[in-house]
């Protein structure tokens, strides 16, 4: 009787290990791809609308944009392989060289694109400030400074990568990895981080801080400038960014948080023995929380576009006029010369 028990719970732990596989994959496989289309389609056109003119006035633009781009390799070098993965067509699970870049990119990047959200709150704040040598500080000078460094120093904290990742199991598919000794522990404590608290917590320093230089200015708009531009136009740009950043904020909150929560769980229980049952349960919910990380560097420009105020909707669709317009005349172009040509 106790065997029969005892087979009847393996199979239907072997049931539910394959059902809870199965989804994983196909997490990784549908859920993903559908960030890597909108990932590449809305940072493409984020790149785009943050170079017009028209924004690139203001520093702060340049975090936007720098952000952009980072995001777009992150989608193509990172996300797209892992939907590869899926169809044993993601090469950095074979190959140990690109294992070791593809962990180098993801953990560096990842953790810039949200350095510059944190750096964005910091130019929000000084741009916001009622003193003049503070707002002077949002200059493109420091902005460029800043970007530098921080590449600088992510490139220091996980460079290590370049050594000690390695292809392994996360109890669903065969990966590039590094949840294992010392050099996963270092990683993933510096990922927290670099990621969540250090990040998280300039964020809310610097967003109380310009949360009360805008209510100090509330009684003296004219104050927000930074002495190189005109005062309505830099006033109209800022108050877009504002926007901008608050969006940006909230897309950071829910897409790392959950991944945070998961990281810290798998470091603490690292050593922990589990069952199959157990590990692919880990599987699953590391595919789950990896997709939902995704979702600041997939979805940024369509919350821009719905919530991100009027400049941007108004950028991009002078765009899409600009390109149209080119398109319609081509065509007038050169039928006038085929129509020069037969009359001569």
């Amino acid at each position: 009787m106790e065997s029969y028990v005892m087979k009847t719970a393996t199979s239907n732990d072997d049931q539910l290990i394959a059902l809870l596989t199965n989804t994983a994959i196909a997490v990784s496989r549908y859920g993903i791809l559908v960030l890597v289309i909108l990932g590449a389609v809305g940072n493409t056109l984020n790149i785009i609308v943050f170079s017009q003119r028209k924004l690139r006035s203001s520093p702060c633009t340049v975090y936007f944009l720098t952000s952009a781009c980072i995001d777009l390799i992150l989608t193509l070098t990172i996300a797209l392989p892992r939907v590869l993965l899926t169809y044993n067509l993601d090469y950095s699970a074979i190959i140990g060289v690109l294992c070791k870049m593809r962990q180098f990119t993801y953990y560096s990047f990842s953790s810039l694109s949200v350095w510059m959200t944190a750096l964005t709150t910091v130019d929000r704040f000084l741009i916001s400030s009622p003193l003049a040598t503070r707002r002077q500080m949002s200059s493109f000078r420091n902005t460029y400074g800043l970007i530098i460094a921080s590449c600088i120093l992510l490139t220091l904290i996980f460079g290590n990568l370049l050594y000690c990742a390695a292809i392994a199991s996360n109890g669903v598919i065969i990966e590039c990895s590094i949840f294992s000794g010392l050099c996963g522990y270092y990683n993933q404590i510096a990922r927290v981080l670099t990621t969540l608290f250090i990040p998280e917590t300039v964020i809310v320093i610097f967003s109380v801080g310009m949360i009360r230089n805008l209510r100090s200015l509330k009684a003296v708009p004219n104050m927000i400038s930074n002495g190189e531009h005109t005062l309505g136009r830099i006033r109209k740009i800022d108050k877009e960014l504002f926007k901008l950043m608050i969006c940006q904020i909230v897309m950071l909150t829910i897409s790392f948080l959950p991944l945070g929560v998961q990281r810290l769980y798998a470091l603490i229980t690292t050593n922990v023995p589990k069952s199959t049952l157990h590990t692919t349960i880990d599987g699953l919910t590391d595919e789950i929380t990896s997709m939902t990380a995704r979702f600041d560097n997939s979805l940024s420009f369509y919350v821009y576009l719905f919530a991100g105020g009027v400049l941007f909707r108004e950028t991009i669709l002078q765009w899409f006029r600009r390109i149209k317009g080119r398109q319609t005349i081509m065509p007038m172009t050169a039928t006038a010369g085929f129509t020069r040509a037969t009359i001569n």
